[in-house]
């Protein structure tokens, strides 16, 4: 198993950011599915460690993620890079030829 997670963690440092979000969105129902039935799994157990591993992946899992989305949401798209912004007649009259 540790070399199946060592060789997943190489392909993904490896990939550009768009390969990494493609490969990763290809991975979410499948992740998905396994972690909410890993959770399921330990609602009844007797076992200790069992009952505390839904807190682990809320801990080291899901707020994480949660937190980077909520940041990544109030970031403003980045500038326009000197292209033409379409506007309509009424933004036109305050600017010179129509640009921002």
């Amino acid at each position: 198993m540790t070399d199946l997670i060592a060789e997943l963690n190489q392909a993904l440092y490896l990939a550009t950011p768009a390969e990494r979000r493609a490969f990763m969105s290809a991975l979410l129902p499948t992740i998905s599915r396994w972690l909410a039935d890993a959770v399921e799994s330990c609602v009844e157990s007797d076992d200790a460690d069992e009952r505390q591993w839904p807190d682990l992946v809320m801990s080291q899992l899901i707020d994480p993620v949660s937190t980077t989305i909520q940041r990544a949401h109030r970031v403003e798209p980045p500038a326009s890079t000197g292209g033409v912004v379409l506007t309509s007649p009424d933004e036109k009259r305050g600017t010179e030829q129509g640009f921002r």
